[in-house]
């Protein structure tokens, strides 16, 4: 029986099983390359993405960037932000060279929440609004706008143990400045709560700054009309100019200098030292003892 490379008497020759062994090797190297090559050829495209992101060729510092353009048209610059200030809707502020806008109600409630929520914070955008760059100064107003002095003193503190009488139009002193409850039906309900109060930085949802007061309200021109409604704990100290209109409750520590107009309704509980100079209207109920 003819083989591949000789004969043998059971059909299977020695060179077929070196031919098959030294093939199988060869595959093995083959399967064992390809395997290698395509794992180089994974690597080099993942070396090529990465290189194409950071562009590893230009490693280095960047160059610089142009100078910035200044807009020679900017405006000049209100006043700077001050959280003192009571700030309502439209009015500017300058805060870094930056103008910033108070919003309009009810954000602009925001302008005057003190310093968490002042232009260029991060809470800014609450109650500010980001107009643009200024350089300079403006123009100075004709004359200067500030908050003068209330009329009257400096009464009626507030206090919150009052909340529940503070209605529109009542104004309380606190922190030497007046403060007027807003007159909306709606925003005074603000007044009424401790959370509003002019000490916090809501104060401006439901009051408004009236001015600064210097000391009390004057006194009033002339005393009372009406007398009190209850007497006075100690009587005055000079007698009054006519007599009052009932005897007093009790009895005189001392006689009156004078007798009395009119006999008293009852007799004294004891006799006199003398007999009295006419006889008694009626009998007496026992008769005296004579005298010798």
């Amino acid at each position: 029986m003819g083989t591949w490379g000789g004969t043998s008497s059971d059909g299977v020759t020695v060179s077929a099983i070196k031919n098959f062994v030294i093939v199988s090797s060869i595959f093995k190297k083959f399967e064992c390359n390809r395997r290698l090559f395509l794992l180089l050829k994974v690597i080099s495209l993942v070396n090529e993405h990465f290189r194409s992101i950071f562009d590893i060729k230009k490693l280095g510092t960047m160059k610089p960037t142009f100078a910035p353009t200044i807009n020679p048209k900017a405006p000049g610059c209100p006043e700077s932000y001050d959280p003192k200030v009571n700030y309502s809707s439209g009015m500017d502020v300058e805060q870094d060279n930056m103008i910033y806008k108070c919003r309009n109600w009810p954000e602009g409630g925001y302008c005057n929440a003190g310093p968490n929520f002042a232009p260029g914070s991060k809470n800014s955008n609450f109650g500010w609004i980001k107009v643009g760059s200024c350089d300079g100064t403006l123009k100075p107003t004709s004359s200067p706008v500030h908050i003068g002095l209330a009329s009257g003193g400096c009464n009626f503190p507030y206090r919150a143990s009052d909340l529940s009488t503070y209605t529109a139009g009542t104004r309380v002193e606190y922190n030497d400045f007046i403060f007027e409850c807003k007159s909306d039906i709606h925003l005074s309900n603000y007044c009424k709560q401790s959370n509003y109060a002019p000490d916090g930085p809501y104060w401006s949802f439901g009051w408004n700054k009236i001015g600064w007061c210097d000391g009390t309200l004057k006194p009033t021109a002339a005393p009372t009309p009406k007398p009190t409604a209850t007497p006075t704990a100690k009587p005055t100290a000079v007698p009054t100019a006519a007599p009052t209109a009932k005897p007093t409750a009790t009895p005189t520590a001392k006689p009156s200098a004078k007798p009395t107009a009119a006999p008293t309704a009852k007799p004294t509980a004891t006799p006199t030292a003398k007999p009295s100079m006419k006889p008694t209207a009626a009998p007496t109920a026992k008769p005296t003892t004579p005298t010798p």
